[in-house]
């Protein structure tokens, strides 16, 4: 079988999978972008953005080289992807372009076609195949979305080679590449990053059931890799310590915890008035996923429907999102993209 006929035969037409690669470069004092003017990375670098739109955190500090750095790799180094944003030709012929996306998500792809009819500086994004890519450049953050993971596995394996083929050339020039986050790495990162201030320790654990490994692994098969499972998390601002199933992490501002109840194991703390269930079920994630901001949802399995509805009205105006164990995926792959427009939207790409 060719390689075209492995990554045809690899598309999920179900689900849309998210694949964070975050790039850590170090940028000397006194470095210098080289000036190619038949590079389009560097001809196309657009200004800073406002201070107010600048992270904060040591380790994500935005810089003019680090943007050179990707443009460079993802628009010169790797001939495999092509922008699909010709700025100079906004009309039939770049519609036609972003066509390609409509195979991967139908919303992203009308999304992404509605912005470009009305705004010249549309987000700048990578075609191949059944995979799109686009950069918040402010983070150091790619983000790959596809329906056919072994694309995607092809696609990192030749970025990562490019940036370091790159970072050996430009490390001279005050510019290195020091790391590439991506898949439990990541999540660590974005952890340790969104809780730095007040994060005391992490340990990752072990599954407590097959329950919850079971969730964990088809939520790493159809929908993301950048996730943790089993996580012990202890902060400075309390003496508790706190456990998490499965957390995923698509970057500082989009984190997503899964709780897995099975009601054989927690029939036990069925009271009359149900409150001791629903402080299991319901309240104690929904308390842990403040201590990250995260959105929270619990993944049920066994409750018979007249629980179910009960608590999915109670969790509701709580912002807890109760799922049976049939549904929970394609809640999940629809909120994930959601979240995906809303972050090509509002972030400054």
């Amino acid at each position: 079988m060719s390689e075209d006929e492995y990554i045809e035969n690899s598309v999920n037409e179900r689900f849309v999978y998210h694949y964070p690669l975050q790039f850590i470069i170090s940028v000397q004092r006194g470095a210098t972008v080289p000036f190619d003017p038949r590079s389009r990375g560097t001809s196309r670098m657009p200004p800073p953005p406002p201070q107010f739109l600048r992270p904060r955190s040591r380790r994500t500090r935005w810089s003019p080289h680090v943007d050179w750095f990707l443009r460079k790799i993802l628009e010169d180094e790797l001939d495999i992807i092509d922008p699909l944003l010709i700025r100079d030709e906004i009309g039939p012929t770049v519609i036609q372009k972003y066509e390609g996306i409509r195979k991967i998500d139908d919303d992203i792809f009308s999304y992404i076609k509605n912005s470009i009819e009305v705004i010249i500086d549309a987000p700048l994004l990578y075609l191949h195949g059944n995979t799109l890519g686009f950069f918040a450049r402010d983070s150091g953050l790619f983000m790959i979305i596809s329906n056919s993971i072994d694309e995607i596995e092809i696609l990192v394996d030749s970025i990562k080679c490019a940036a370091q083929d790159l970072s050996s050339i430009t490390s001279d020039l005050g510019i290195q590449l020091t790391e590439i986050y991506s898949g439990v790495d990541y999540a660590k990162y974005i952890i340790e990053l969104k809780a730095e201030s007040k994060l005391a320790s992490i340990k990752i654990g072990e599954y407590k059931n097959d329950f919850e490994k079971e969730i964990h692994d088809q939520i790493n098969k159809n929908i993301t890799n950048s996730l943790l499972n089993n996580i012990d998390l202890s902060f400075s601002e309390s003496a508790d310590t706190y456990e998490y199933d499965t957390v995923i992490c698509l970057d500082r501002h989009r984190l997503f915890q899964i709780s897995c109840k099975d009601y054989s194991s927690v029939k036990e703390n069925l009271r009359i008035d149900n409150i001791s269930l629903r402080n299991n079920v319901i309240i104690s994630p929904k308390d842990k996923a403040g201590f990250i901001d995260a959105e929270c949802y619990v993944v049920v399995r066994g409750f018979s429907e007249k629980l179910l509805r009960e608590f999915k009205a109670f969790g509701r105006p709580r912002n807890v999102k109760i799922l049976d164990e049939s549904e929970y995926l394609d809640v999940l792959q629809k909120d994930l993209i959601t979240s995906t427009i809303e972050f090509l939207r509002s972030s400054n790409i």
